[in-house]
């Protein structure tokens, strides 16, 4: 399925080497690097901390609370169809259990590659179904995808209650 691909209003890219949350999340709403930096309460820790404190799902889903949006969950199959919203679908790719980046899908161009904005440059990078496949389901715990949408006062009332029982 070839999927029609509208430019984010903005890429944002990110400014630190562990900094893809905050750019995945501000392209997706289209809000600047700042904005996402404060949502998520980033900061620049040492080494790899970053990535379990601020690069975990259940940050990135306050994240999405505390701006207004919620999400819907985007499964492997969903991806691998194109049955997901380019440039709004956010996606946790690893290598490892220890080496993961968060994207923002952008759609599957008429060869069937997906393409997908890394963080790093404005650039799309193209990767073939099996490469996002293997990006998806590698390391543990099983990887994370999702649309973000603006959510109604009581989408978000009811996320809030949720999240006191996760």
């Amino acid at each position: 399925m070839t999927t029609t691909f509208t430019l984010p209003r903005q890429i944002v890219l990110m400014r630190h080497g562990t900094d893809c949350e905050v750019a995945a999340l501000a392209t997706a709403l289209g809000i600047t690097w700042e904005q996402a930096r404060d949502i998520l309460s980033w900061r620049d820790l040492p080494g790899p901390i970053e990535n379990p404190v601020y690069g975990n799902p259940w940050n990135l889903y306050r994240a999405l609370i505390k701006a207004g949006y919620w999400k819907r969950n985007v499964t492997l199959t969903m991806l691998l169809n194109g049955d997901c919203e380019p440039g709004k679908t956010i996606v946790l790719v690893k290598k490892s259990t220890t080496q993961q980046h968060w994207v923002v899908w952008a759609g599957v161009n008429g060869f069937g590659q997906h393409q997908f904005y890394w963080g790093d440059s404005k650039e799309l990078r193209l990767k073939s179904p099996g490469e996002v496949r293997a990006l998806f389901t590698a390391g543990a715990p099983a990887n994370c995808a999702f649309q973000v949408y603006k959510a109604n006062i009581w989408r978000l009332m009811l996320a809030r209650v949720q999240g006191l029982f996760n």
